[in-house]
Formats: C-alpha cells, sequence, structure tokens
C-alpha cells in the first residue's frame, strides 16, 4: 500500500461563539502611535510594549503531516529614546522537528517591519529580509532565532510576528505580562479542546484586568496515514483569555538573582487527557504530541523517541509529587543507578575503612570522588553515562546476547560525568560504607524557583546529595575539585529542593554545613625615619578561598596574587606574597605578604580603613522596590588593624559604631582601642543570610550609606 503526507481538506470557522477581536492588527498601525513622543505612565521610559498578544491552540502544521500545539505571537514596540534601540534585536527559541525527526514538517515563520515618518509626515516600512535572520543550534533540539530590525530609530515603531509549532503539550511555555520596559498591553489566548485539561497558575498578580472564557468550535477535515483514511477531526473547545494592562517596567536590577521569578506570569500545565475516540486519523495526526506524555521524553535521543509506541487507551493524567519520586526512584538513568552495584576493583578499600568515624569517612569519600571524576561541565538530572535499555535491545537483536547492566560503571571508568553522574557516583558510595545518602533535585537560582502547583520533573536543572553524619545532616555537591565539602555550589544555596527517596519525598532548604569566613590581619609600624612598614594576613574560606584557588590553579593566574590580599588600608602596596593550604582545601587559604604606604608630610599620616562591602552606596538606586533583596552568600569578615606608635606622637581617631539589622544577621561593628603606644582598630562585618524582603531595600541602603560615611573617618597620627 502507498503512504501519502497528511493533507487538511477543509478548516471549518474556528470560532462560532463572537471570540473577542484581537487587541492588535498586523500592520494597522496609527498615526499617534508614531507621533507618541513619550509614555504618560513612564514619561523616562526609553522604549515601550505597545501590545504583546500571544495565541495557543492544537493544528495541524501548515504544509504538514501532523498536529502540534502552535505558538503565535505579535509584538509591537515603541523606541522613544537612543537607549530603547537594543530592544529592536530580537531572539526567539523554538523547537526544530527536523532535529525531532519530523522531516517534512516547517519549522518557523517569522515577519518584522519597522514604520518611520518622513519629512511630509508619511509612515515608511521597512521589512526585515530572511537572509538577515540567524539560526543558531541550541541544546535538546532547540535553535534560536535571531534579528535586528532594519532602519530603527528614535521615534520608530517596531512589530513582529512569529509562528510555530511546538512540542510543549504537557508544560507550555510561561507567559510572562511584565519586561524591562512598560508594557501597554499583554494578553494571552489559549484555545483547549474538549479531550484536553490545563490549569493555569497565576503568580505575582493580585487581579487580571480581563479574565474571560468563551466556547468555540473548530472542525478540521483530515488525511491519516494512507490516503484512504480521512475524517473530521474535533478540536472543539474552551478558550481561556488573559489579559493585563498599563504594565511597569520590571525595575529589580541588583540583588536579584532570577527576575522572572517575580514577574507577573501565568504558569501551564496539562493536567488530564482522555481521548474517546480513538481512530486511525488521530493517532496518526497526534502522535508528535501524545509521545511527550511518555515519562522522562526528553532524556531520550530524537532516534529513541520515534521508537516510542503511541499511548493506548486512556492516556494522560499529571502525576503527583509522591508518583514522581515513585517514578524517579525505577527510572533507569535515576534511580536504578544507585541500586546496582559495579566491579569498582576495590576503589573504596584504599579511601576509608570502618575503624574511622563517619564523619571522616564522608570526608575521605567526597574528597575521592571529587579528585578522581572530572566534572565535563553539564548539567543534567539523568545519569548520562549507564548501560540503555534501547541500545540493550538492539543488541540482544544483533548478537542474541542479553545485557542487563544500569549501573555507573561507565561513569566511574571513564572518569568523567556531569553533575548528577558525579553526584550519584557519591551517594552509591557512601551507601556502600554505611551512611545515609539520598539524591535532591532543585532549581539553581539562575534558573528560577520550582512552582509546586506544577508535577513536572523538567522544571529541574540540578542533582545534589543529602546525608546525616552524627544526627545532622550535611548537603554535598562533588562537582569541583576545589570545593570542600562543607560548600555546595554558590547557586544552590537558599534554595528548596525535591528529595527522592524509599522513605518518601521531602521538600528540603539547601545550605552549607559553613559560613563563608574571612579574617585580614594587618600589622602597621610607624619608624622615626618617617616611614611605615607592615605585614598582612588573609585567612580565607569558603567562596571567598574558592575563587582565589580557581584563578590560582585552574586559571593559572598567579600574577594575580598581589590584585587579591585586602590590608584593611586605603593605598596599601603589597608585595612578596606568600601562600599556604593553596592545594589542602580542608583549611582555609593563607596570604601572607608585606606592604608599604606613602610617607606622611611633617610626621603626620593619615590612616583610613578600606574593606570589601561588595557594593556601595550606588548600587541602592530604586526608588520604589517590589522583589525581594539577594546576595551571593552569607559571609562573616572580621578585620584586625594594630598601629604601633613611636613616642612623640599624637592620635586622633573616630568613635566606635554598632549596626545591626534582623537580629544579628546583619552586622557592621567598628571598635577602636588605645593601650599606651599601640592602637588596635576591629571591625566585623557579617551578611548571614542571602534573601531579604523587598521593604528592606531601602533600611540596606541607608545600611551601607552609613558603613561608608564611617570608613571615611581618619586615623590622624601625628608627631608632637
Amino acid at each position: 500500500m502507498k503512504f501519502s503526507e497528511l493533507i487538511i481538506f477543509l478548516i471549518f470557522p474556528v470560532l462560532l461563539f463572537s471570540q473577542p477581536k484581537p487587541p492588535v492588527k498586523w500592520k494597522d498601525i496609527s498615526i499617534e502611535e508614531m507621533k507618541m513622543s513619550e509614555y504618560d505612565n513612564d514619561p523616562n521610559a526609553p522604549a515601550v510594549v505597545l501590545y504583546d498578544y500571544g495565541i495557543r491552540y492544537f493544528d495541524i502544521n501548515s504544509g504538514g503531516r501532523y498536529l502540534f500545539l502552535m505558538k503565535e505571537r505579535i509584538v509591537r514596540i515603541k523606541i522613544l529614546a537612543e537607549e530603547g534601540l537594543k530592544y529592536a534585536q530580537i531572539k526567539i527559541p523554538f523547537h526544530d522537528l527536523h532535529c525531532e525527526k519530523f522531516y517534512k514538517e516547517n519549522n518557523i515563520s517569522i515577519s518584522a517591519r519597522t514604520y518611520n515618518l518622513d519629512e511630509s509626515g508619511k509612515i515608511i516600512t521597512s521589512k526585515l529580509k530572511f537572509k538577515n535572520i540567524k539560526f543558531k543550534d541550541s541544546t535538546n533540539c532547540m535553535r534560536i532565532a535571531s534579528f535586528t530590525f532594519p532602519d530603527v530609530k528614535p521615534g520608530a515603531v517596531i512589530e513582529y510576528k512569529y509562528k510555530v509549532p511546538t512540542l510543549d503539550m504537557i508544560y507550555p511555555e510561561t507567559w510572562y505580562f511584565q519586561s524591562s520596559i512598560p508594557v501597554k498591553h499583554s494578553e494571552l489566548r489559549f484555545f483547549v479542546p474538549n479531550d484536553f485539561q490545563y490549569n493555569f497558575f497565576t503568580q505575582n498578580i493580585d487581579e487580571l484586568d480581563i479574565l474571560n472564557t468563551q466556547y468555540y468550535s473548530k472542525v478540521l477535515l483530515a488525511r491519516g496515514q494512507y490516503s484512504s483514511q480521512k475524517e473530521n477531526v474535533d478540536l472543539s473547545g474552551k478558550m481561556y483569555q488573559f489579559v493585563l494592562k498599563n504594565i511597569p517596567a520590571f525595575e529589580c536590577r541588583e540583588f536579584i538573582h532570577s527576575p522572572k521569578d517575580f514577574m507577573p506570569k501565568i504558569n501551564i500545565h496539562l493536567e488530564r487527557i482522555q481521548q474517546r475516540n480513538q481512530t486511525e486519523v488521530w493517532k496518526y495526526i497526534t502522535y508528535p504530541i501524545m509521545i511527550t506524555t511518555n515519562d522522562f521524553y526528553y532524556t531520550k535521543t530524537p532516534e529513541q523517541r520515534r521508537m516510542i509506541p503511541y499511548p493506548a487507551g486512556y492516556i494522560h493524567q499529571t502525576a503527583n509529587w509522591e508518583e514522581l519520586n515513585n517514578k524517579m526512584l525505577k527510572h533507569h538513568r535515576f534511580g536504578m543507578p544507585l541500586k546496582l552495584p559495579w566491579r569498582d576493583k576495590g576503589a573504596l578499600d584504599s579511601v576509608t575503612n570502618r575503624k574511622k568515624t563517619d564523619l571522616e569517612k564522608m570526608q575521605d569519600i567526597y574528597n575521592y570522588v571529587r579528585n578522581e571524576i572530572k566534572w565535563d561541565s553539564t548539567y543534567l538530572i539523568y545519569a548520562d553515562r549507564v548501560f540503555d535499555p534501547f541500545l540493550g535491545k538492539l543488541y540482544l537483536k544483533v548478537t542474541n546476547k542479553f545485557i542487563n547492566e544500569k549501573s555507573l560503571r561507565k561513569s566511574f571508568e571513564a572518569k568523567e560525568g556531569s553533575n548528577v553522574e558525579i553526584n550519584f557516583l557519591l551517594i552509591s558510595f557512601l551507601k556502600r560504607m554505611g551512611l545515609e545518602a539520598d539524591p535532591v533535585m532543585l532549581s539553581t537560582r539562575d534558573h528560577g524557583m520550582i512552582d509546586t502547583n506544577i508535577h513536572d520533573v523538567s522544571q529541574f536543572n540540578h542533582v545534589i546529595v543529602r546525608t546525616k553524619v552524627d544526627d545532622e545532616y550535611i548537603f554535598l555537591d562533588a562537582g569541583d575539585t576545589l570545593r570542600p565539602y562543607n560548600f555546595v555550589r554558590k547557586n544552590s544555596i537558599g534554595i528548596t529542593g525535591f528529595l527522592i527517596s524509599e522513605n518518601g519525598y521531602e521538600w528540603v532548604k539547601i545550605h552549607n554545613k559553613d559560613i563563608t569566613r574571612s579574617i585580614i590581619s594587618t600589622d602597621i609600624t610607624i619608624k622615626e625615619n618617617n616611614t611605615i612598614t607592615g605585614s598582612v594576613k588573609n585567612e580565607l574560606s569558603g567562596y571567598d578561598a574558592l575563587a582565589i584557588r580557581h584563578e590560582l590553579l585552574r586559571d593559572k593566574k598567579k600574577s594575580d596574587v598581589n590584585n587579591k590580599i585586602q590590608t584593611g588600608l586605603e593605598n596599601a602596596t603589597t608585595f612578596n606574597p606568600k601562600i599556604e593550604n593553596l592545594n589542602n582545601i580542608d583549611f582555609p587559604l593563607i596570604i601572607k605578604s608585606g606592604f608599604k604606604l606613602a610617607a606622611g608630610q611633617s610626621g603626620k599620616f593619615i590612616f583610613k580603613p578600606k574593606i570589601d562591602i561588595k557594593f556601595t552606596d550606588d548600587n541602592f538606586m530604586e526608588n520604589f522596590r517590589t522583589c525581594p533583596v539577594e546576595f551571593d552568600y552569607p559571609f562573616v569578615y572580621q578585620y584586625n588593624i594594630h598601629i604601633s606608635i613611636p613616642d612623640n606622637y599624637t592620635i586622633e581617631y573616630p568613635h566606635d559604631l554598632s549596626l545591626q539589622m534582623f537580629g544579628n544577621n546583619v552586622q557592621f561593628i567598628y571598635t577602636i582601642e588605645r593601650k599606651e603606644n599601640e592602637l588596635t582598630l576591629n571591625i566585623r562585618y557579617a551578611i548571614k543570610q542571602i534573601s531579604f524582603p523587598a521593604n528592606a531595600y531601602n533600611a540596606f541602603s541607608s545600611f551601607v550609606y552609613k558603613i561608608e560615611n564611617k570608613l571615611n573617618e581618619e586615623i590622624i597620627i601625628q608627631k608632637n
């Protein structure tokens, strides 16, 4: 029998129930939009989004054979100033259906236009040429289309539209109403067929301007795999309309890890599919999207995806967190590698023994894994270097020999792995030594927060380890050869992770066992010959030590050591540095050096302390803050400056100061003590948590302002 492509013979009227008119019409530019010189709600805005209109609906791809979740969007922007020209550069990610092995399907269609007024007041249109669109491969069969609008200048209106088929049926792309510039009108319409059930979760929204649902009718007459197969496909259902207007620009520019976490948005998730009449045509045209309901579809290669059978009967219902926990435990690239041993040739015998304490065993195993297995710079959720059942079936068919190994042997022998493979090896070794250890899935701070309403593994991007030693839970991440066991990756601290265990799942807050501490000890001697000499010792731990070790050991930037030394003084020049514990990461990194200061005039010396406060008062320039204040990591800095003074000198120095906020979690303590010919300045500066509420922003601004003023006060030592 001869195969034929699917053809759409007829599309009945899509909407029969008076759908609201679209808020924007392509190419319909008004003279008022062209003459706009500023946006009334934000006169200083460099640009404004006039309309951002998105549509999601199920349809057969133009010129193709299959049903996809289609994504259409029209965006119109008014450029008001030179600073707004950067918004004429656009990037659009999309599924590469050819990579997905759907060869004859269209990928994406893009149109873009620039509108300017000439001297006579006539609107001049400049079209984007297809050859000026650049396409770049991304990851997992995703591509990025990028382009810059032609002939853009202040006063222009730009608009673009695109249409693209997607495979994001279960977890469609989140709709963000807000942008870094004001948005006048943002709207999403989602058309849901009767056999599909979606949940819509709004975040950071008090109330939508329009929330509307209406029934619609849509029927396609289509052919299936064979030319004799044709029938009406009913996609009628409900249209959901979400509108938000006059949205201010998102202004949290600093002290924020993932701005999109705090923008008004709608998260969308498929709850259930129940196809009542599964005909051959329906099975054929819906194959690309229905196979995405397969557990862990996105962990498979495109070739493996094409081997997935069409799900029969009852198709899909979203799992809850408990079911997801159980599925992950049984998955051949997650839970199974943690259960199945392999011949490691007694690797652990040389690492630890039963006579050591549990803490010593844990440290030895951690150090072994971080040193022996190199991170390949990839973040994954599933182990890649395990024996794959698909390849096992192929091997069985070719050789008639059966292989059923899903262990971590391949990762161990290769001495290289992704983040998850390294941490899976760590879990495996810890369990072999009788220690409790479980994987924790999380979304790193730059990846965005988890929506706990959506029980979907695709929200996570990293896996670490939780172990228990002496009744204390410790989080481990062995993916960095220079990071000690008591610190996880910087972008993981403060995150709530999903712990997967045979005893049931658990939501756990990720924290370090220790805090980053740095002690700077400076000794200054003023001599009778009007010279100043001194020595300094930097004792660094945590992320401060890690950053320097990376530069000296990994990046080989040994010439920068002097630039890394803190003296606690302005205008000090260090020399002859000596480093201790550079390779011994379980101990603080120590850098000692001498330093010199410029000589005073006529026996007068002026000292001003200089400490690493990490930011200045200029970083707190926002008038209004709507999102929390977030820092990279907690720290405690201690500066001890000791000055030896010759006889016949007078001293002027500032008063003590003590500043504290949020209990003892934010501190600045400045004390000076004089005993005979000695002056000791102690400064303690600490921020012991990484996130504070939005209303703390102004308090931090005042806090930093007071610190800067205090550090500008001088210590004056003058000869009588």
